[in-house]
């Protein structure tokens, strides 16, 4: 009929107070042959796990991608105007400033034009390369940071969403088609002076679960805010455990048969603090009949 999901965020095995502030001491899961009693969430009897798996993703941090050009002087022997596009694509966040018309996949350009004089030493190339790749990058959106050292380049993300697409750099030919006003021409042995470092997506941080489950609301972040003990923990990383729970919904029948059962799967996601792993893996034991069943976090969504 739909789909029913509860979340619960876990940051101590100990409920020192109750959902209103009053004091009390008690410890907040609890596990007993058969039984899981997770204070505030529920009672879960072992037998009601589907299959009795839990199925367990590590969190993962996050990390930011970038691209780095090495010394570009070798492709760049004929002084004029060069130009260089670095393509910044983003997924599984949608950013307004990323966005595109007509479903165009999220993503935007850094787009730079420089020139290249005659006598120019391979620091000078890679200098104005890098003050033109500045000027495309707003002081209050600083989407990407610019960094030189020597005459390497590197351009660092700073979203862990955003991933480099592709990169090209281009010389301007101003006779390739006599009286019009030239063309870019591509310099395909510019793809063996970059290396691309992609992003991996975060999961299960403490910003992560605040973005997608617990947003930061007046309700959430009030003064002596209700389950402010279950508030993610910003800089902190957690394992999510979830498993399918099914039960006999007495008294609710259907119309394909006669006296017919109705049972009802409900999903239970929990997110728990890594540094209770241990103690909270130790109490899925102690209810017994409990299989962990590990899985990798979502991969990483690529335009490429």
């Amino acid at each position: 009929m739909f789909t029913y999901v509860k979340e619960t965020i876990i940051n101590s095995l100990t409920a020192d107070s109750d959902a209103y502030g009053s004091t009390m001491n008690m410890a907040k899961v609890q596990a007993e042959p058969g039984l899981l009693r997770i204070l505030r969430t529920g009672e879960y009897r072992v037998s009601g796990i589907q299959n009795g798996q839990v199925f367990k993703t590590p969190g993962v941090p996050g990390s930011t991608g970038n691209i780095v050009i090495n010394d570009i002087s070798p492709l760049t022997t004929v002084p004029g105007i060069y130009r260089i596009s670095i393509y910044i694509g983003m997924a599984a966040q949608y950013l307004g400033d990323f966005a595109h018309a007509n479903w165009y996949p999220f993503g935007k350009p850094l787009v730079a034009d420089f020139s290249v004089a005659a006598g120019m030493t391979q620091v000078q190339i890679m200098t104005q390369l890098a003050n033109a790749l500045k000027l495309t990058v707003p002081y209050n959106n600083i989407f990407a940071r610019i960094i030189l050292s020597g005459t390497t380049l590197t351009v660092e993300l700073t979203n862990p969403y955003a991933f480099i697409v592709r990169s090209t750099l281009e010389w301007y030919n101003p006779e390739l088609c006599g009286m019009c006003s030239g063309n870019y021409e591509d310099i395909p042995a510019f793809q063996a002076l970059t290396a691309i470092t992609q992003n991996v997506q975060p999961f299960a941080t403490g910003e992560w679960i605040q973005e997608n489950l617990r947003f930061p609301s007046y309700p959430n972040l009030r003064y002596a805010a209700l389950y402010a003990d279950e508030y993610p923990i910003m800089g902190q990383l957690y394992t999510q455990y979830s498993f399918a729970y099914d039960v006999e919904r007495p008294g609710y029948y259907g119309i394909s048969g006669v006296n017919d059962k109705m049972q009802a799967v409900t999903r239970h996601v929990f997110y728990i603090l890594n540094t209770l792993v241990p103690q909270w893996e130790s109490l899925l034991a102690a209810a017994g009949g409990i299989s962990l069943v590990t899985l990798p976090p979502a991969p990483t969504p690529s335009l490429v």
